[in-house]
């Protein structure tokens, strides 16, 4: 029930984005994705997506956004694994994982929780 927007939960630590809608792309409009900062952990409320999970340590960098927190890189498929992402589970991205979210499975509109958890937080 909580509305689509950005709350910030703590402005150090924890902001929440809650997204709703026609999100989820073909396999090859997704990209590899990792954070040096935050901690992604990705909740599913409505819908399903597929994500990409892979060692960070097996990927070479294409660029980094300090600003964001967001770098983009490649990633030897062979050292990826694939989940389906639906209601009642979630998925926890730390900074030495790489990860490729919103690959469209069979739905069109899907609603996700996403907590960006300073990783210093976590101990």
């Amino acid at each position: 029930t909580v509305a689509v927007g950005k709350y910030v939960i703590d402005s150090t630590y924890i902001t929440v984005t809650v997204t709703e809608g026609p999100s989820v792309r073909d396999f090859d409009k997704t990209k590899w994705e990792f954070h040096k900062k935050n901690i992604d952990l990705q909740y599913i409320a409505k819908g399903k997506e597929k994500m990409g999970i892979a060692p960070l340590a097996k990927s070479t960098l294409t660029g980094f956004d300090d600003k964001k927190d967001n770098g983009s890189l490649t990633i030897d498929d062979a050292s990826a694994k694939y989940v389906v992402a639906k209601p009642g589970k979630y998925l926890l991205f730390f900074p030495s994982d790489a990860h490729r979210p919103n690959i469209k499975v069979d739905c069109d509109t899907v609603k996700k929780i996403v907590f960006k958890i300073r990783s210093s937080m976590v101990r």
